[in-house]
């Protein structure tokens, strides 16, 4: 999934996914808290990541409503970043689209599939 999707899908309800008394919950609350405390002390109202997106995503391939094939390649040489993903959205490289990346997901089975996960 792409940055802007991360965001427009972020955990904004991380606390009641999380809140279930079970060892699965507990284990994702002790292993997200020096994160979720710092994004709290930065305002940050929401936590987001692309592991349990990705996750989602195996477990479920309708979870995808929207998908686009483009080319990525990671910048190491520090022409335009170094180490981030560079995706080239318009084809300006004329490189053959190497993978899918989901733009927009079924929120509402994505909530299940999280749900499910803390059990």
């Amino acid at each position: 999934m792409d940055g802007k999707g991360i965001v427009d899908h972020c955990l904004d309800f991380f606390t009641s996914w999380t809140s279930p008394d079970t060892q699965k919950a507990r284990f994702i609350r002790d292993i997200t808290h020096n994160l979720t405390q710092a994004l709290r002390q930065d305002g940050m109202l929401t936590y987001s990541s692309c592991d349990p997106l990705a996750t989602a995503d195996a477990m479920d391939n309708a979870l995808a409503q929207t998908v686009s094939n483009v080319y990525v390649t990671v910048e190491t040489t520090g022409e335009f970043t170094r180490g981030q993903m560079v995706v080239d959205w318009g084809g300006i490289s004329q490189k053959s689209p190497n993978v899918e990346i989901m733009q927009n997901l079924n929120m509402v089975r994505y909530k299940e599939l999280l749900a499910e996960t803390v059990r």
